[in-house]
């Protein structure tokens, strides 16, 4: 019930429905408390019957508390309770490279989001980066590709997003982010914590001397090697 379409096709059918969301009111199913850590998403799940129970997943992103939340709409639909639901959440495998947790070493947290990047993607990603705990946030990125005439803009307004959440940014190819450095640039983010590589080699050669314990990495998209400058 959060996304407009999806609220006016609900109002239109003329069969039983069941609301979940986040952020809206009157829900069967809502989510709230959520929280992204080291070892995935915490989130307490609600119904409005008053029962609530934290559901702990893998995965990241709010995009994946509304699959959960649809899921366990159906789950309940079915007959299944809350508590067992969340355990079977607790074994839902990432998808490989979508905002898949890695350990970078013991205590360095790594986000891999490098299968693709688009703009409601590379969003939720730096969302994520935010709300998770750690000393220095870093994102390493190529930017996005495949945008079309929009493709620059996207990329700016990237990288006028990462500048109020990153503490350190490494760019990919310094063709191919000028637009991310235009972003930075017009929020008078600091040069000396923005390093442009010319391949993802020599971004994770400068990553391995830059980062510390405690950080968290975010590699959003990964681009074919005849990208690299």
């Amino acid at each position: 019930m959060d996304n407009l379409y999806i609220r006016e096709l609900a109002e239109r059918v003329k069969i039983t429905s069941i609301f979940y969301g986040i952020e809206s009111e009157n829900l069967r199913f809502s989510a709230k408390y959520i929280q992204y850590t080291s070892k995935g998403t915490i989130f307490t799940v609600c119904d409005n019957n008053g029962n609530e129970v934290v559901f702990k997943s893998k995965l990241l992103g709010r995009h994946n508390v509304y699959n959960i939340l649809a899921a366990t709409s159906v789950a309940c639909e079915l007959g299944m309770d809350l508590m067992t639901i969340s355990h079977a959440i607790k074994n839902i495998i990432p998808v490989p490279h979508r905002l898949e947790l890695k350990n970078y070493s013991q205590d360095i947290t790594l986000i891999d989001d490098a299968y693709n990047s688009n703009p409601v993607g590379s969003e939720m990603a730096l969302e994520v980066l935010k709300e998770m705990k750690g000393n220095k946030k870093i994102l390493v990125t190529p930017g996005m590709i495949e945008l079309s005439d929009r493709q620059y803009d996207f990329n700016k307004a990237f990288g006028i997003k990462a500048s109020r959440i990153c503490d350190y940014i490494v760019l990919v190819g310094k063709r191919q982010t000028f637009p991310i450095q235009e972003g930075l640039k017009e929020e008078n983010y600091p040069i000396d914590k923005i390093y442009i590589a010319n391949s993802f080699n020599n971004a994770n050669q400068h990553l391995q001397a830059i980062v510390q314990s405690g950080d968290v990495v975010l590699f959003e998209n990964d681009l074919p090697d005849n990208y690299n400058e």
